[in-house]
């Protein structure tokens, strides 16, 4: 009986969300027209959608990249019953350069916490696509320092 008061709950969220009471929320060109933007700082999608929504969502995650680390941004609700709008958000650094341990990871933690099949593709091309973009920040980085110590001797 909690998990459909639960649903219920995200649903009564979702209704307020869509009229208008989120800030993340914007107009924009998504994919087609008349389409919401999310500019949620963890959403997964760019589009205000009920399933990717991290606001409404008990468990989400989200790969992010910063400095040319990768790692996962995980919600963490408090209480299954309780939803609130400002969730426990806890980063997990995943390792740097060992793909595919990265990538168990990211997989273990998504069937672990039952994540849709939708959300999981978009989580892991993003993966994807951010370790590669950390692995050439880290070659140009190298290469730089490099070129740096041949021109001081």
């Amino acid at each position: 009986m909690a998990a459909i008061e639960y649903k219920f709950n995200m649903l009564a969220i979702w209704d307020q969300i869509g009229h208008g009471h989120c800030t993340y929320r914007g107009k924009g060109y998504v994919g087609h027209p008349g389409a919401k933007r999310c500019s949620h700082p963890n959403a997964v999608f760019p589009e205000c959608q009920f399933k990717f929504c991290p606001l409404v969502q008990p468990r989400y995650v989200m790969v992010r990249q910063e400095a040319g680390d990768v790692f996962l941004v995980i919600k963490k609700p408090t209480d299954e019953n309780v939803i609130t709008t400002t969730p426990e958000w806890e980063r997990i650094d995943l390792p740097s350069d060992d793909h595919d341990a990265a990538r168990g990871m990211v997989e273990q933690y998504l069937n672990e916490n039952q994540i849709e099949e939708d959300v999981q593709k978009i989580v892991l091309r993003r993966f994807e696509y951010l370790f590669q973009v950390a692995a050439d920040l880290k070659r140009i980085t190298q290469g730089e320092e490099e070129e740096e110590e041949e021109s001081k001797d």
